[in-house]
């Protein structure tokens, strides 16, 4: 399997006495100069999607997991997805001064990532991920009709420079103990991810590049390594289901890499989102609030058919089926006992 490249890492507003580094200090002076002689341009799919199918979508079975999935693909080989054009646009919203100043924590002493920024600060990343035409792509590759899963996760970005292996030291999502740690979780070390789909967009060159990859671990305890051969190529992976990790760039090269985490479209359709991975390196109350709103208008769309059948059966005399209005009930009251254990209050 040729090459992928995944990574699941993200920013974080911390309580005071955190020792975390916030300032992008660890990152060459030449990605921040290099945003200022990009001029910005409004996402045109017309000029900025390079869409080819990928050659192979593995599934579950060919990874030798279960499929305790939404769909029965697990993971995509490389597909060619932006245009050189949009990688330039997309890697210069992100090294603006003002987003690194917001949004950069580093995750070690030559990596960081950018996370939080959409949807006011960087329109050409946000217009891009919610276009129609890179929601029919990223829906026909996952199998299923898919929607970004909340706006604070669209375009998280991982960063590597002059990776030296203490990546591999780094705090894997959801493993931090407390907020003492020096430096953000990072996607370095084994984990699934908190959302149901990601889509990893590689933006640095690769020619050359050693390591870089998202390694998935198979049933069978091999593992597979997946990168884009090239700029604007990218991953579509199951990451809730698939257990995987990111691996550092050696040899003095940059790694930069895009994350966009997606949920299914349909209301109807199981939701397993978890906040255990990102929740640790976010600012709480806004991604509190963005998963309250989604789950809270799934759920008021679930009650609003539940109620169009009951009455529907009411007008044909049909009467009330009161099992399967119980089975409904247990199912809405496992969703709503989902967002009680993901909202956790400090």
């Amino acid at each position: 399997m040729k090459p992928i490249v995944h990574m699941s890492a993200q920013h974080v507003v911390t309580p005071m006495g955190s020792r975390r580094r916030y300032k992008a200090d660890n990152l060459p002076e030449s990605l921040i100069l290099s945003a200022r002689t990009t001029d910005p341009v409004v996402f045109d799919p017309a000029k900025h999607l390079a869409f080819r199918l990928p050659q192979k979508i593995l599934t579950f079975d060919e990874v030798g997991q279960s499929n305790d999935g939404i769909s029965s693909n697990a993971v995509s080989e490389p597909f060619s997805l932006f245009t050189e054009e949009a990688v330039k646009q997309m890697r210069a919203e992100v090294f603006r001064e003002d987003i690194l100043e917001k949004c950069y924590c580093a995750t070690g002493r030559s990596s960081g990532q950018v996370r939080g920024h959409c949807p006011k600060d960087v329109k050409f990343i946000c217009d891009a991920w919610n276009s129609p035409e890179v929601l029919n792509i990223i829906s026909e590759v996952a199998g299923v009709d898919l929607v970004p899963a909340i706006d604070y996760d669209i375009g998280h970005r991982n960063i590597s420079i002059n990776a030296d292996g203490n990546e591999n030291d780094c705090v894997a999502p959801g493993e931090a103990t407390d907020d003492s740690a020096e430096f953000c979780e990072s996607a370095f070390g084994w984990h699934r991810d908190s959302y149901p789909f990601v889509v990893v967009t590689m933006l640095s060159d690769c020619d050359g590049m050693i390591g870089g990859e998202t390694a998935i671990l198979t049933g069978a305890g091999t593992i597979l390594r997946a990168r884009g051969p090239a700029r604007g190529t990218a991953v579509v992976m199951q990451g809730r289901y698939v257990d995987h990790q990111a691996t550092a760039a050696m040899g003095g090269r940059e790694q930069i890499s895009m994350v966009t985490s997606f949920r299914p479209k349909s209301h109807h359709i199981k939701d397993e989102t978890t906040l255990r991975g990102v929740r640790n390196i976010s600012h709480v109350p806004t991604l509190y609030t963005q998963y309250t709103e989604y789950r809270l208008e799934n759920l008021e769309r679930r009650v609003h058919d539940e109620l169009t059948k009951l009455r529907k059966r009411k007008r044909t005399d049909g009467g009330s089926d009161v099992r399967q209005t119980r089975d409904w009930l247990r199912e809405q009251r496992g969703f709503l006992d989902a967002m009680l254990s993901e909202l956790q209050v400090h």
